[in-house]
């Protein structure tokens, strides 16, 4: 049986039909086909590839929920650095309004947060209203001290019965010591009546002379404290008032900046 020829892929040389290799070039005739070429994955390669893949999606979703984690923090620290900031400035403004208007009877308040500025407004909102109610009985109190003290230093030359001067004396006393039961400040005044005794013991520095007039200032500002007692509860009345507008003040900034 005759064989038939072919001819070499490379070369081009006559080589028989049935030839692996040709005989001038040494090369290979056979054709691979392409489901003998492709190169199969082994499944172990494929489960590892997977396995990886799920890591790197687990990876990415836990640095993912991280930044967004730190981004909320960075931002609730922003927000109270942004609070705090404007509430510092804030005081910043009203200490310079106030050494503008040289005023100093009235302390500043700070709070350390939102809860105790708010349990600072829960427990001052009945020491306001009492504190409102005492200013009016100071008022009537001041109004009668007034005229008793005109009357002692015959200022005001009227006769009135001795019962009716001593009703309007105990109406002064009585009305004081309530208000400032009611409104507070009986502190208060005894400090401003030491701070008017030193006044006084230093206008004169010559001894005995300036005891003398320091002892006479302390005396005359507790008078003036008795039966004026408007001016010590009227101060402390402004100040409650002041804390209760900070703390209010605070917490409106703090809602503002979202740090709540």
């Amino acid at each position: 049986m005759r064989t038939g020829h072919k001819f070499c892929m490379y070369c081009g040389q006559a080589i028989s039909e049935d030839a692996k290799f040709c005989p001038l070039c040494g090369k290979s005739q056979k054709i691979d086909r392409p489901e003998e070429t492709e190169k199969q994955v082994p499944s172990a390669v494929q489960e590892k590839a997977q396995t990886m893949t799920h890591t790197i999606k687990n990876t990415l979703s836990d640095v993912s929920q991280k930044v967004q984690e730190a981004d909320l923090a960075d931002k609730a620290k922003s927000a109270a650095h942004t609070a705090k900031a404007t509430w510092d400035r804030a005081g910043e403004t009203r200490k310079k309004n106030e050494r503008k208007k040289k005023n100093h009877l009235f302390e500043e308040t700070t709070f350390e947060g939102r809860d105790a500025a708010q349990e600072f407004l829960d427990k001052n909102a009945a020491t306001m209203k009492r504190s409102k109610l005492g200013l009016q009985v100071a008022i009537i109190a001041s109004i009668f001290g007034v005229f008793c003290l005109l009357l002692a230093f015959d200022v005001v030359s009227i006769d009135l019965p001795i019962p009716v001067e001593n009703a309007m004396l105990l109406i002064c006393l009585g009305g004081s010591l309530v208000s400032y039961i009611m409104a507070g400040g009986i502190l208060k005044s005894i400090r401003y009546s030491f701070r008017i005794a030193v006044v006084g013991w230093f206008i004169v520095p010559v001894f005995p002379f300036d005891l003398c007039i320091g002892l006479i200032a302390l005396i005359l500002s507790i008078f003036a404290f008795i039966f004026v007692p408007i001016v010590s509860v009227g101060i402390n009345y402004v100040q409650t008032k002041k804390d209760i507008e900070d703390a209010e003040l605070f917490i409106r900034i703090l809602q503002q900046s979202g740090s709540l």
